[in-house]
């Protein structure tokens, strides 16, 4: 919503990004920061971190949510709890999420550690920590004015030999329209915990932070000139930015900073932008309606009628929202791989409003259950895996369409496949797990017979499975040593 909005200013040449000069924006916050961590090393400073960003940003006048060593649950909860604070604060709020501890990249994923999380590979990331699109969704979803987003968690990979296509630090994330994305060190590089209560990052922001004057770029530049020379040059603060107009943390002036302890107070956020020419209001809908008319989500079209509803495109927008809102109705609200109610993702919003989508989601999610149930130990585990994984490539989609089909139908054929690649049948467990090592292991597995009707019951095999008939072929065939063949399970 925020990008077509954006788009349709500029066309425009109406980039406007002020208020009044009389009005103060409300300012929400979310500040997180875990430091005990047990299952992997624990930091010494980010709830040090939280703390001292909590009490700089209530003195800067923002309302501050905060938590510290959150496990997965908390985390998701208070994020929630976040989104819905900044809705409910208006349109010309300010958002500042800041987060200090564990934070990893993985396939161009940034992710950030919650306590607790057992991390044995790259597809439980998606189960056991936040993803940092998640915050940026609720942030975007909110609508509002300017949103600043900071991230002290660029330290090291701390599941170096679990995740190995993890990468040094953590991954650029482009700034959506209005907003401010900043890393305590640039892209691939780690940042330092510091040696005394804070890290560097930190203290120079909660110090900066505080002087008038400052645009929030300047204050940036000038942590970035301190960081640095704290580190010897090791460490350089990054932003990804696509603000339009000037934000001050502590106003303009002297006199707009609240003395340390005291409560935060009015000040100006914006910079008062020129007043623009005067246009038509005909060429101001045609423009509006061009940047829109092409979109797949109906919230636009309704948003068209809310501001033009006698316009000249009234009719089309109406039948553009019939079009689009052809969503099937969910038993008891809840879809068979998710709940609709609560989807975060881009991806999940858009199989909940997509008819073909929903369809296909429900085909795949029944495929995954039915195979699911027959399987225990490695064999489930592993299939269970391999799911988490697809998971988070259809995540990776976000709201294209034509992704998120092309995905499922691939998961359908995989998941419809009813063939396995055998490589030995044998009379004992250790036997069959003798070859599993001989193949070296991986997708290998060793399963009982019996779960198979057309199988000999009662032995012991080293598979891959189930598959469909090509891929088991494929499997087969690099296991021709052995003997390896196909067969159907039912």
């Amino acid at each position: 919503m925020l990008r077509a909005l954006a788009y349709f200013i500029a066309v425009l040449g109406l980039v406007v990004a002020s208020l009044s000069p009389g009005h103060a924006a409300k300012r929400v916050a979310l500040v997180i920061g875990n430091s005990g961590y047990s299952l992997i090393s624990p930091l010494t400073n980010p709830k040090n971190d939280a703390e001292l960003m909590a009490a700089t940003l209530k003195n800067l006048g923002f309302e501050v949510h905060m938590s510290t060593d959150a496990d997965r649950r908390a985390m998701g909860r208070a994020v929630r709890s976040f989104g819905k604070a900044l809705r409910r604060a208006g349109k010309d709020a300010i958002g500042l999420f800041y987060y200090a501890g564990h934070g990893i990249q993985a396939r161009g994923v940034n992710y950030l550690v919650p306590l607790g999380a057992e991390i044995e590979g790259v597809a439980d990331l998606e189960v056991e920590t936040l993803s940092a699109s998640n915050v940026l969704a609720q942030m975007d979803e909110a609508g509002n004015a300017l949103n600043l987003v900071i991230l002290d968690a660029c330290r090291n990979n701390p599941f170096k030999g679990k995740v190995r296509s993890a990468g040094r630090g953590l991954a650029r994330i482009s700034a959506a329209s209005g907003t401010l994305i900043a890393f305590a060190a640039g892209p691939g590089q780690v940042a330092a915990d510091g040696e005394g209560k804070n890290s560097p990052y930190t203290s120079a922001l909660a110090k900066t932070m505080r002087q008038p004057g400052l645009t929030v770029e300047q204050m940036f530049k000038r942590v970035r000139v301190q960081v640095e020379g704290e580190t010897g040059g090791a460490q350089t603060p990054w932003e990804e930015s696509s603000l339009r107009g000037d934000f001050y943390f502590a106003g303009r002036g002297a006199s707009a900073t609240a003395p340390a302890g005291e409560a935060g107070q009015k000040i100006k956020e914006f910079t008062p932008a020129p007043q623009p020419p005067r246009l038509d209001p005909k060429h101001i809908e045609l423009a509006y309606w061009n940047s829109i008319k092409n979109n797949t989500d109906p919230k636009f079209f309704k948003s068209y009628l809310s501001k033009y509803p006698n316009g000249d495109f009234v009719e089309i927008a109406r039948l553009k929202i019939r079009g689009l809102s052809l969503v099937p109705e969910p038993i008891g609200g809840t879809g068979p791989s998710f709940n609709c109610n609560y989807a975060s993702e881009s991806a999940e919003v858009a199989i909940c409003k997509w008819p073909e989508l929903s369809r296909l989601d429900v085909k795949m999610s029944a495929l995954f259950f039915s195979r699911s149930s027959g399987l225990s130990g490695n064999s489930k585990r592993s299939f269970v895996s391999s799911q988490s994984l697809w998971i988070s490539e259809r995540n990776a989609c976000g709201y294209n369409i034509e992704c998120l089909r092309q995905k499922h139908l691939e998961r359908i054929r995989y998941l419809g496949g009813d063939w396995y690649a055998i490589a030995g049948s044998f009379q004992t467990q250790g036997q069959a797990q003798q070859r599993v090592a001989q193949l070296g292991g991986g997708a290998w597995h060793i399963m009982n017979t019996a779960q198979c009707p057309k199988f000999r019951n009662g032995f012991w095999i080293a598979t891959i499975g189930p598959l469909a008939k090509g891929q088991a072929q494929a499997y087969a065939s690099s296991a021709g040593q052995f003997g390896a063949y196909i067969k159907t399970c039912h």
